[in-house]
C-alpha cells in the first residue's frame, strides 16, 4: 500500500472519529453493564511527589531529555487514554470530547486541544506547559518547534506491544508499579476473553471481516485493531482467500472484491466492521447481490462492529473493544 493511500485512509478515520464516538462508547457502556465477565480496569493515581525532580531520560528515538519528571504541566498529542489510565491527567490532550466525556473519572479536569493537523504553537504555548508528549512518528521539523516551549519526548503509539508501551510511560513518570499493574490487567483481559471464546465454542473457527465503500472490502490489518484484538490476542483465525486477499500489495484499503467471488472469502463467522457508526448494514450493502449470496446474510448471523472504537489502542478503553467483539461474535452465531 503506498504512503498517499495510507495518508488518505488515516486521515479519512480521525475525520469520521469525531462525529461518532459519543455514540459508540455510550452502546459499549450498555454492552458492559450486561456481561460482567471481564474484569475492569484498575483505577490509579499518580502518586509522583509534588516536589521537582530534573530527571534525564533516553526516547525511543535515542535522543536524551531532561525534563522535571514530577510536572503536572502536561500537554499530550498523543496516548490520552493510556495516560488517563496512570491516573495522569494532562492540562490537555489531543483527544475527542466525547471521549473524555465517557470517561469522566479518568479526565477531569483535562482540557481537549482544538487544533490537530498537528498543533497549534500558540494554543499549546498558552497552557505553559513543561512537558509536550508526542506521537511515535510525528515528524522532525515538528518536534523541533515544540522543543522551543518545553521539552519534547515521544510516546510509543505504533506498538502493540502492553508491556513495551506502558512500560515506556512508568519509566518517563516513575510509575513502574502502576504500569506492571497495567499490563497484567491487558493480560487479564485477554485471557478472560479467551475464555469466553473457548465457553462459545469458537476457538477453531474462521472469521471474516467486511466493510463497504464502493464495494465490499476487506478491512487492512495493519489499520484496524480490531484485526490486532480478534486475530492475534483471541487467536481467531482469517479464511486462506482473505489471507492472500490482505498480502496482495496490489490491493488498496477500500479495494473491491467482485461479487461473484465474495462468497469464497466467507468463513465460519462473518462481521462488518461499520466505519460510519451507525451501527447498522447500509442500504447500499445490504442489496448488494454479493452480500445477500452470504450465507451469514441468508441466515441473518452478522456480527456489527464499530470500528470506530478501535480508532485507538489505548489501554483505558481496551475493556470496551474486547466487549464489542466478543458481542458481535455472539450475533454472528445466530445467538
Amino acid at each position: 500500500m503506498n504512503r498517499q493511500k495510507s495518508a488518505w485512509l488515516r486521515r479519512a478515520v480521525s475525520a469520521m472519529v469525531a462525529a461518532m464516538l459519543l455514540t459508540v462508547f455510550a452502546a459499549c457502556a450498555v454492552a458492559e453493564e450486561e456481561t460482567a465477565a471481564l474484569p475492569e480496569i484498575p483505577v490509579l493515581e499518580d502518586t509522583r511527589p509534588l516536589e521537582a525532580e530534573e530527571y534525564t531520560f533516553t526516547t525511543l528515538s535515542g535522543d536524551s531529555v531532561t525534563y522535571n519528571r514530577n510536572t503536572r504541566r502536561i500537554v499530550a498529542l498523543s496516548g490520552a487514554g493510556d495516560l488517563a489510565a496512570f491516573g495522569i491527567k494532562p492540562l490537555a490532550v489531543l483527544a475527542e470530547q466525547a471521549v473524555l466525556d465517557s470517561y469522566p473519572t479518568f479526565f477531569e479536569g483535562v482540557s481537549v486541544l482544538e487544533y490537530s493537523q498537528p498543533f497549534n504553537l500558540e494554543e499549546i504555548l498558552s497552557y505553559e506547559p513543561e512537558l509536550i508528549l508526542v506521537y511515535q512518528l510525528m515528524e522532525e521539523e515538528n518536534i523541533e518547534q515544540l522543543e522551543k516551549i518545553a521539552p519534547v519526548i515521544p510516546l510509543y503509539r505504533e506498538s502493540f506491544d502492553f508491556a513495551e508501551r506502558l512500560g515506556y510511560i512508568g519509566e518517563i513518570f516513575g510509575l513502574e508499579e502502576q504500569a506492571q499493574a497495567l499490563i497484567d490487567y491487558a493480560a487479564q483481559l485477554q485471557e478472560s476473553a479467551l475464555t469466553a471464546i473457548s465457553d462459545l465454542g469458537l476457538s477453531d473457527k474462521t472469521v471474516s471481516v467486511f466493510y463497504y465503500m464502493d464495494g465490499v472490502s476487506i478491512p487492512p490489518s495493519e489499520y484496524w485493531y480490531f484485526n490486532k484484538i480478534l486475530y492475534d490476542y483471541l487467536g481467531m483465525a482469517y479464511t486462506q482467500a482473505a489471507q492472500e486477499f490482505l498480502s496482495d500489495p496490489n490491493n488498496g484499503p477500500f479495494t473491491p472484491i467482485s461479487n461473484e467471488l465474495l462468497a469464497n472469502y466467507e468463513g465460519d463467522l462473518v462481521l462488518y466492521a461499520d466505519i460510519m457508526g451507525t451501527g447498522e448494514i447500509p442500504e447500499a450493502l445490504s442489496t448488494n447481490p454479493g452480500w445477500q449470496n452470504l450465507a451469514a446474510v441468508k441466515e441473518d448471523r452478522i456480527g456489527v462492529l464499530d470500528a470506530v472504537l478501535y480508532a485507538e489502542k489505548d489501554v483505558l478503553y481496551l475493556r470496551a473493544q474486547y466487549e464489542g467483539i466478543l458481542s458481535a461474535l455472539e450475533k454472528a452465531m445466530g445467538a
